[in-house]
């Protein structure tokens, strides 16, 4: 057993420190003198350790610290990358309208597309302005933060504001990017030839009537498209306001048709020729509408037809409605007169080959003639003759003349009046029935109203009956243009 060199306690062998008064203690050897009995005992004692320089202990501290503070800073950096922190200060950027803020946080969903101040002032103001819908969006933005790691999840593409991984910060951290989805419209419109403009530019023109295409893409914001179309009739546009926040899918259409006036035009002589401020555009069965046309009484509107006697032109109107009657009247006063006459002479001439049983007195188109000659010709063969003294009188009525035109021939419908005395009876009753009898066809008066078919001979400049019709017209206006001859008037 061994004793303490200081206080004297009793130490074991294998203790390296009194564990009296704590000094520490020094290994020692003894040997053993047989022959003398004297023990001898050696002791190595450690040499006590140096203090620590000044230099030393800022050293050691200043590491201690540093390693605390990069605890610290770790937790702290993991706290301000988090996604719960970006998107507190997404809120509280959009509770105190800070562009600047928001212009760090937001970025658009297509990298071609830049995010720009004015669809960061478009966002905040339409976010601030509804209240349900940025309760919506950020409880959005919250849901999508739970599932940024489920490759599963595709609930949000529909949205308009996405919540996405983009890099990292700090080196350590993942990166958070609230983007923007971008849109595209379509827009539809229905003239050739129209302008397209997007927020007063230029972005296409439509190359058909029923024209379709895709401008984009375009950021969450509001928009004004117009569409325009110029003429040299009509100047239409039409524009629409679009808020791309109230809008769901990617693909917003627009239907930008062109409200344009139409004119329907109406003639009585469908061939003639059409005139849009003096200028021609073509005949009436041609074009039947025009437009698209401005209704303020900036463009004129007639019609002209080149006739044989010359060219006649009907009424010129301002344009100001959408429906106008282009009718004319080409007949003058004399040439009603000469188809008046014409009839006149038609009907002498026919009474005349009646009473004398001669077709060659007819007057009229060949090949109306040549079915009055085969009516003379059945008399004759028949043995028929005039009872009485034929024609009286022929009134014609000038005001309800129609005339009508077709590409080779030019056609007159006039209404008549004639009065008679006598028929076509056999000629056997002059010996067969009683003397009252004759007497009585000879003297009997009868009249009808008729219709007369009238066309213009273009190589004599004449007028020529064509048909003699059964007419329902059964009286005459008292203050009408009519016409009396008798059998007796000189033409």
């Amino acid at each position: 057993m061994s004793f303490c060199p200081n206080c004297g306690h009793g130490l074991n062998s294998d203790q390296q420190f009194c564990p009296e008064c704590g000094k520490p203690l020094s290994r020692s050897t003894s040997t053993s003198a047989s022959n003398s009995g004297v023990t001898v005992t050696v002791e190595e004692t450690t040499a006590p350790p140096k203090p620590m320089s000044k230099r030393q202990k800022i050293v050691l501290l200043s590491s201690g610290v540093a390693v605390v503070l990069l605890v610290v800073a770790y937790f702290v950096l993991q706290h301000i990358a988090s996604v719960e922190y970006r998107l507190d200060r997404f809120e509280q950027a959009l509770e105190e309208k800070d562009e600047k803020a928001l212009m760090k946080y937001v970025s658009s969903y297509d990298a071609n597309v830049a995010v720009k101040e004015s669809n960061i002032q478009d966002f905040i103001e339409y976010v601030n302005d509804d209240p349900f819908y940025k309760e919506d969006l950020l409880e959005s933005l919250r849901e999508q933060a739970k599932n940024l790691d489920d490759p599963q999840v595709e609930l949000y593409e529909e949205a308009t504001v996405l919540l996405k991984k983009s890099g990292k910060q700090f080196l350590l951290f993942d990166n958070y990017k609230i983007q923007l989805l971008p849109y595209y419209f379509e827009i539809e419109t229905n003239y050739a030839g129209a302008k397209i403009f997007i927020d007063g530019k230029e972005v296409g023109e439509s190359d058909s009537d029923y024209f379709v295409d895709t401008y984009g893409p375009y950021l969450p914001g509001e928009y004004t498209i117009k569409v325009e179309y110029q003429s040299e009739l009509a100047s239409l546009d039409h524009e629409e306001n679009i808020n791309l926040f109230d809008q769901s899918g990617q693909n917003i259409y627009v239907d930008m048709w062109l409200e344009g006036y139409y004119v329907e035009v109406f003639s009585n002589h469908g061939d003639g020729g059409l005139y849009i401020d003096g200028n021609y555009a073509g005949t009436v069965w041609e074009l039947g509408t025009i437009g698209p046309i401005d209704l303020d009484g900036s463009h004129t509107i007639y019609m002209e037809k080149e006739f044989p006697w010359g060219t006649v032109k009907s009424e010129e109107f301002e344009i100001t409605d959408t429906y106008y009657d282009l009718s004319i009247d080409p007949m003058t006063e004399d040439m009603r007169n000469q188809v008046a006459e014409a009839i006149y002479t038609f009907e002498v001439q026919r009474f005349l080959s009646l009473q004398t049983l001669d077709p060659a007195h007819i007057v009229a188109t060949p090949f109306y003639a040549e079915d009055l000659a085969a009516e003379v010709q059945y008399y004759i063969d028949s043995e028929y003759v005039y009872y009485g003294t034929g024609l009286d009188t022929v009134t014609v009525d000038l005001d309800t003349m129609e005339l009508y035109t077709e590409e080779d021939y030019i056609h007159v419908d006039a209404y008549g009046k004639i009065d008679w005395t006598g028929d076509v009876y056999p000629a056997s009753y002059a010996e067969e029935e009683t003397p009252e009898f004759v007497e009585s066809i000879t003297t009997e008066t009868d009249s009808d109203f008729r219709s007369y078919g009238v066309l213009y001979n273009f190589e004599t400049g004449q007028w020529e009956v064509d048909g003699l019709y059964w007419s329902p017209y059964s009286e005459f206006e008292p203050d009408g243009g009519l016409v009396v001859f008798d059998a007796n008037t000189e033409i």
